[in-house]
């Protein structure tokens, strides 16, 4: 009830935290009719069961400004009008030219702020925090072109498939 008060805009407090959020009424699924607000709310809603899995994981976020026909960028440093209480961690190997400190998605107001960003793709890296160069899984991206066909993608995830079952 207090997100859908707000308004366009406003200070929400989740989980312990005051949250500025914008342009809640901005569309990012057209089709649908999917806000920011209910980007917000899901991402609050469903935190117990995401937390878990982000928790202690630095991120790459793949944000949506223009909603998802729109025009989207890989953002790895965390931004620097970032709050305070939002997690980070300094990669210590970074080069001069790469990101150097990353959000790390830790609780509930966290994900309300990823959300603002309008980040709909939430990338956690595949190790845990402090021991980032030990992975705790493993993940295949197929990650099709624009070209590729969905019977294509079948046949590559169906190799993949049998590789790993050998």
């Amino acid at each position: 009830a207090a997100l859908d008060g707000l308004g366009a805009k406003g200070a929400w407090q989740v989980g312990g935290h005051t949250v500025n959020l914008t342009n809640l009424d901005k569309v990012l699924w057209s089709e649908h009719g999917y806000t920011k607000r209910d980007l917000v709310r899901y991402y609050t809603t469903i935190a117990p069961t995401l937390l878990p899995y982000l928790r202690d994981r630095a991120r790459n976020t793949d944000r949506w400004p223009d909603g998802v026909t729109g025009h989207h960028f890989w953002q790895k440093q965390i931004p620097s009008h970032a709050p305070d209480w939002v997690a980070r961690w300094d990669y210590p190997e970074a080069g001069k030219d790469q990101s150097h400190t990353y959000l790390v998605a830790d609780r509930v107001a966290t994900l309300a702020f990823l959300a603002n960003q309008a980040v709909i793709d939430l990338h956690p890296w595949t190790s845990r925090l402090p021991d980032y160069q030990r992975p705790t899984y493993a993940l295949i991206d197929i990650d099709p072109g624009t070209n590729t066909t969905w019977d294509e993608v079948l046949v590559l995830a169906r190799l993949y498939r049998a590789a790993l079952s050998h």
